[in-house]
């Protein structure tokens, strides 16, 4: 299993994908369409936000995008989440991660 990450319960929380490239080229892909997301470990969607939710570009970043995961999320302390992520940079520039995450109180 890999890295879990944490969704607080309440809490605004910031999802950042960093770094996204062209695996060929190498090159920063500033322009891509990126979304996220959130659904239950059953893959129902989590309540308090409209799926997907798009990840802005973060100026001058090289490559970087950013999205805001809101304090209304329905989350329930230890259960578990699924978090899609898809970047689209056009025609043979497409990714997709499903990320593991649990949800905690922060103390």
């Amino acid at each position: 299993m890999g890295d879990v990450h944490v969704l607080f319960e309440g809490n605004d929380m910031v999802l950042e994908v960093s770094a996204l490239r062209n695996e060929v080229s190498g090159g920063f892909l500033n322009n891509a369409t990126v979304t996220v997301s959130l659904k239950t470990s059953a893959g129902v969607a989590v309540s308090g936000s409209s799926w997907p939710l798009a990840l802005s570009y973060v100026a001058a970043s090289d490559g970087a995008y950013r999205a805001t995961l809101a304090d209304t999320l329905e989350l329930t302390p230890g259960s578990r989440y699924l978090a899609e992520i898809i970047a689209d940079g056009g025609a043979g520039l497409r990714a997709k991660w499903v990320t593991d995450c649990v949800c905690r109180v922060r103390r």
